[in-house]
Order: C-alpha cells, then structure tokens, then sequence
C-alpha cells in the first residue's frame, strides 16, 4: 500500500507530524520503560507485528511490554524515511 495512505498511524509529535506507516513487520520498542532497573525492568512496543494475530492487527494502538533483556523475532526497531 501506498505511503501515507494509513493517516490514523501517523505521528502526533512535534517535528515528526510527516512520519507515517509505523506499524508493519515488527512491533517497535518504545524508550519506555517501567523504572525497575536491569533485566527486570519492563518496556513498551508497540504497532502490531505480522506475526501478531490471523489477520495481523497493524493498530498503532496496539502495545504490550517485554522485560528489557528479552529479544524477539516480533519485536525490533523502525527506521523511516521523509
């Protein structure tokens, strides 16, 4: 699908209204996290993966957590493009 075509997953900081399309293969890692320090501290993604659901749920709503040292073949970072 064309770029910019999903105008409810675009950005609502300032400075990065033109950030569009931030949900697709991977949920994103959020720099949010719970304060409880080390591995046990628990941070936010969010966007939905492909892998996530049948069909997949692509909602920028979409979030969930995982402990900081966790990795996950659903989860990674998003680099985009203006």
């Amino acid at each position: 699908m064309e770029v910019g075509t999903l105008r409810d997953c675009q950005s609502s900081v300032a400075g990065y209204e033109h950030v569009y399309d931030l949900s697709g293969n991977v949920s994103e890692w959020e720099d949010s996290c719970d304060g409880g320090g080390g591995d046990a501290e628990r941070c936010s993604v969010r966007g939905g993966s492909f892998m996530d659901a049948d069909p997949p749920s692509f909602e920028c709503s979409d979030d969930g957590s995982l402990y900081r040292n966790m990795g996950s073949d659903r989860v990674g970072f998003r680099c985009c493009g203006m």
